[in-house]
């Protein structure tokens, strides 16, 4: 498994490329998972996804596309 994190980006900005991810036909919970992560506060540094893959080739392609 891999883990890519992505830092400061808002939840509509992380919903928009997994919805983009299922429209290359990758499954969610078979190909990959995720967790987006808000700050507890109103500061926007801390807000982070994490996506873990399971195939490689997906987390490579993904980090060339979208990070």
């Amino acid at each position: 498994m891999k883990t890519i994190v992505i830092q400061h980006k808002s939840a509509i900005e992380i919903i928009n490329i997994v919805h983009e991810m299922k429209r290359y036909g990758w499954t969610d919970g078979v190909d990959f998972d995720w967790a987006y992560h808000r700050s507890s506060t109103h500061d926007t540094r801390d807000r982070r996804a994490v996506f873990n893959f399971y195939k490689e080739e997906y987390s490579t392609y993904f980090a060339l596309r979208w990070l």
